[in-house]
């Protein structure tokens, strides 16, 4: 996996709908210092997906340590689209607050 392809990499892995692809790919890229990269120009459907991987995977505990910080990192790069994007917001403030508050 090089540099300029970590962006690449995680679309793929998310693709892929295998949890345990995408979880060792995150394992991977925070191991190479790349979520910044791979987690950067995302696009409005690209962050749902994202969102979406992190709502279903952050409940269980054996990875809530390495999502939680996945979920840190998206919200600072992404702070100034919330309230932008309807699906985005629909997640986070829904979706994800249900979760956490559950």
């Amino acid at each position: 996996m090089k540099k300029f392809e970590y962006r690449q990499a995680l679309n793929a892995a998310l693709n892929s709908q295998n949890p345990e692809v995408v979880l060792t790919l995150f394992e991977e890229l925070v191991e190479r210092d790349a979520l910044h990269t791979a987690l950067g120009n995302r696009d409005e459907d690209e962050l749902v997906k994202l969102m979406d991987f992190l709502i279903w995977k952050l409940p269980d505990h054996r990875y809530a340590h390495l999502l939680l910080e996945v979920v840190r990192i998206t919200l600072d790069m992404y702070a100034g689209v919330i309230g932008l994007s309807d699906k985005f917001d629909n997640k986070l403030f829904n979706q994800l607050n249900l979760m956490v508050n559950d």
